[in-house]
Parts: C-alpha cells; structure tokens; sequence
C-alpha cells in the first residue's frame, strides 16, 4: 500500500512538473508573440516607409517635370500650333508619364474656338495629338480645373481607369500655366501610368502571402497586389476593416502610413497570422514533444529511477527553457534631415533642381555627438534611394553601435546588396565626446573636414577608405584625435568646392579655408549662413550643378 501510494506520489509529482513546464512554455509563448508583434510593427513601418520614399520619389518628378518644362510651354503661347510639340516634350522628359493636355480658358484663342485643349499621348509608334476639345468635352467643368484656376495650386486626382481593350490605372497632375505677366491662362494635366505601383508594394515583403496596399485619403483603393498573388476577397475584407469594419481574425495588426505631401495617399502592410507565427508554432510543438517524450521516460523508469526523480524534474525544467531567448532585429528607423540642432552645431542641405544624393545627420547620444555626412556618385533617383537607405540605417546602427569602423562596415555591405547601378556613396562618420574632446571618426572615400583649431584652419588628419558600395568585405579604419575647447570641424560634400560662377570656374579648396579663416569666430550658424553667402557671391547666379552640404561643429557649447 505504501509502495502504491509513493507510486501515486512520484506520478501526481510529474504530472505537477508537467502541468508546471507547460505553464512556463505558455508564458514563453504569449510573451515571444508579442515580442513577434512588436518586432513586426516596427519592421512593417520600416517597409511602409521604404515604399512611402519610393512612391513619393516618383510624384515629386512627375512635379519636377513640369516646373523644368514651364518656360518651354510659356515661350510656346504665342504660336498654338506650337503647344503640341510642347507638350510632347513634356511628356516625353518622364518615363510613366503617359499623356498631357493644355486646358486654356475660354476664348483665348479666338481663332481656335471658344475652347481649346491640345493633348498629346504616348503609344507604342511614338506620339498622337489632337485638339480634344469639343461641347461634349468642356473641360472648364471639370472640378481640377476649377480648384487649379481658382488658385488652390496644383492638384492630384483620385486614379481611374482608362481605355477600352486593355484600361490601365491612371492620375492626372494639374498645374496652372501663367503667360509672362504671371495671369493663369491653362491647365496643365499630366496623364502618370500607376502600373509601377505593383512592383513597389511587392518589392519588399518577408513573406510570401503577404502584402501592401495604396489608397486615396478617403480610403479607395489605388492599387494592390497581383491577382496571382492574392484573391480579391482578401483585399476586400482589408478594404472593409479600414473603413469600420472587425479585422479578420486571420489577419495581423494592419499598420498604415501616408504621404507626408499632395496627393496624401495611405499605404497599408498586410500580414497572415499563420505566417507570422509559424516559427513561433514550430517551437512550441517541438517543446510539447520533447515534453512527453521526457515524461513518458520518466513514467516507464519512475520505480527504477525513483531517486532521480529530482534531478529528472530539474532537467525538465531546464529543458522547458531551451529557445527561451530570441533575437529580435533592431528597430531600424527612417529619418530626415535633422531640424533640432545641438548648441554648437548647425548644418545645411540646398539641394541642386534635380534629385542629388547628399545627406548629413547629427544627434546626442550618451552624452555624445554622432554626426556623418555623405554623397551618393551619380544624379536622380537611383542615387537618392540609395542614401535614403544609408541614412536611415545610419540612424539605427549609431543607436546600438559606438565604433565608426564598425557603422561604415554594415554601411557598406548594405550599399553593395543589389547595387545593379554600380553606385557608390563617400561617406564621413563621426563621434565626439563635448566634455574631453575626443573624436573617433572614420572617413569611406569623403573629402576631408576642415579643422579650425585656434588660429590654425587645416584639413583633419583621415584616412581615406574605400567609398561605401564598391566591395562588400572591406575593413574600414578608424581614426582618433582631441578638438580643444573652442575648436571647430567643418564638414562638406563637392557641390561646395565645385560650384561654378558664370565662367565656369570652382569655388575651390583653397577659397574655402580663406573664407573659414575669416569667419571662424563666428558661431556655428553663422559661420555656415557665412559660407553660403560666399558661394552666392561667388556663383553670381550661375545654376547650381550639384547639391551643396555643410555642417559645422563647434566644441564651445554642445550640449
């Protein structure tokens, strides 16, 4: 009886271990999930915000693309023959724009008719014109139209379809058209193809169900995944969450962004519960199983076994910890030029009339000033998302990192993953401790900041390192040196030293550590307000070729 009850005991003790390990592995659980739901939160607005840049990117040159062209269409209105060939140039200087127009206002020309729209459209022979106004297309009605003519700016209209065979998604872009005396005369439309949209929702997502979603700020639908990919009932359930609805319990959290300017659209990041937490689900079924398959060895040995017990219970305890710890990715974070500068610090971007690649970024850490400085090789858009990468991950690799080396190196092999336009980045990194001065610093291939120690204004001492984006295994270097109190570091990118005045000659060198040495007193936003109004002076009004940075930072009061 005796043997039967401790029997009875050592069983009831396992099954409390059991009940007890699966206790624990049910805590584990929920609190890796949302660890897992955390992370993914974070990781789909790094991914919104990625998409955000890109979508953003192409609108702005759609923009860009009919700022550059005004003057030609300004210098056509007085032969409207003319006006055709304009607009075909205009919507030849932009890849996804499909068509444009040129709505007048009524009776300017009086010899075209009461109304008149020369429109132009790309097809696969070239280009087709026509006059396309008529009484039954009176584009005085149209509500772009009236907001462009009653001065509310340019405007982005909600997409549709258009054509009959095959229609495909457009948006239309107005923007007012002013004669030499600055009257508002037309209504430029540009025709954008939004067919580019399905490669950028789907260029990025972690897995293979999920998606991402464009929609108008009152919530229609732009555009979404490929039918192949997922079933319009899936989309239409998220479209019915978004607008009040109860989110499918299939679904994760469904985080959104929108477009920081006009046309103000939201971006939307899907996720399938099943494929989120599917690792999750592995673990915990191969910790079950371990659980009774040790159970089960516990109950055939208990008799045999009986002293051990204790150290069985323990080592299943142990092993009920076993994937306990997770990595999770760092929050990586998308940031813009800062506009909070530390005392002592001060920096400018002006960028040149085409999309550049420059960057700069400073901010205090741990007492410490983390600050970089960068410009992409080439022009456009290519070289502006690829430093919109460096930077952002800048950001995050600084908030976790204190070795500049270290930074550069991750820095670089994110510039060469799939780097298919060769592009490279000069890339200078820094961190300066205000209370004794030390710098520690790393330089990829940057032009050399000038240090302004005392009455001394030299260039600092760095090694120049491959630029980011060459090779993937390369060890960058770091170095160090000690700015006094008082001392200043001027950073900058080429489009100082190479700007051109109207006879094409630099700015140069050797006119910067002039102009720094007399104004080197000043503090930092003045000094840098300083060199700016030396390189306008200096260019007299000639284009600006390449985008110009600068930044300066002074010991005397970081804080």
């Amino acid at each position: 009886m005796a043997k039967i009850s401790s029997r009875i005991a050592r069983i009831g003790i396992v099954v409390i271990a059991a009940l007890m390990v699966e206790t624990v592995a049910l805590i584990q659980y929920f609190s890796v999930r949302r660890v897992i739901e955390d992370d993914n939160f974070v990781r789909s607005r790094i991914v919104l915000g990625a998409m955000r840049d890109e979508v953003s990117h192409k609108l702005e040159l759609v923009e860009l693309t009919m700022q550059e062209n005004q003057r030609n269409i300004r210098q056509a209105l007085g032969r409207p023959d003319s006006l055709f060939r304009a607009v075909e140039h205009l919507i030849d200087d932009n890849p996804i724009i499909v068509g444009g127009c040129l709505a007048f206002i009524p009776d300017y020309y009086p010899s075209r008719g009461r109304l008149f729209e020369p429109y132009v459209a790309k097809n696969e022979k070239g280009f087709h014109a026509e006059q396309i106004a008529s009484p039954h297309h009176d584009y005085t009605l149209n509500p772009a139209y009236i907001q462009v003519m009653e001065g509310h700016g340019p405007v982005w209209s909600d997409p549709y379809l258009y054509g009959d065979s095959s229609p495909r998604s457009l948006t239309t872009y107005s923007f007012p058209v002013t004669d030499p005396a600055g009257k508002t005369v037309a209504v430029c439309g540009l025709d954008v193809d939004l067919s580019w949209l399905g490669d950028v929702l789907n260029a990025r997502q972690h897995f293979r169900s999920s998606f991402a979603l464009l929609l108008t700020e009152d919530g229609k639908l732009v555009a979404g995944p490929p039918a192949g990919r997922t079933p319009e009932r899936e989309v239409l359930r998220v479209l019915d969450y978004l607008s009040g609805g109860r989110l499918d319990k299939r679904f994760a959290a469904v985080p959104s962004i929108r477009l920081e300017k006009a046309p103000h659209w939201q971006l939307v990041q899907v996720y399938y519960r099943n494929e989120l937490y599917a690792p999750l689900r592995k673990m915990h079924l191969l910790h079950l199983s371990l659980i009774l398959i040790g159970l089960l060895m516990l109950l055939l040995m208990i008799n045999r076994y009986a002293r051990n017990e204790q150290k069985l219970y323990e080592a299943g305890i142990e092993q009920a910890r076993i994937g306990s710890e997770l990595a999770v990715a760092g929050r990586i974070q998308a940031s813009m030029l800062p506009k909070i500068f530390p005392d002592g610090v001060y920096g400018v971007l002006a960028p040149a009339r085409e999309v550049g690649g420059d960057l700069y970024d400073c901010f205090l850490r741990d007492g410490k000033l983390f600050f970089c400085i960068g410009d992409v090789s080439g022009k456009g858009v290519p070289s502006a998302m690829i430093m919109s990468k460096v930077h952002s991950l800048f950001r995050v690799l600084s908030e976790r990192e204190d070795s500049p080396a270290l930074i550069a190196g991750h820095l670089n092999q994110l510039a060469c993953r799939n780097n298919e336009t060769n592009a490279f980045v000069t890339f200078f990194l820094g961190i300066l401790d205000p209370q004794d001065g030390a710098l520690v610093y790393c330089n990829a291939g940057h032009d050399r900041p000038v240090w302004l120690n005392g009455d001394t204004v030299s260039l600092l001492p760095a090694e120049s390192n491959l630029p980011l984006g060459v090779f993937p295994d390369i060890s960058y270097v770091e170095q160090s040196c000690l700015l006094k109190e008082g001392d200043g570091l001027f950073l900058y990118t080429d489009g100082l030293t190479e700007a051109r005045n109207p006879e094409y000659k630099l700015f140069m060198r050797e006119r910067m550590l002039a102009e720094l040495s007399r104004c080197r007193e000043l503090p930092a936003r003045a000094l840098v307000e300083a060199m700016l109004a030396a390189v306008g002076q200096f260019v007299a009004g000639a284009p600006q070729s390449d985008d110009l940075t600068m930044l300066y930072i002074s010991r005397k009061s970081i804080v």
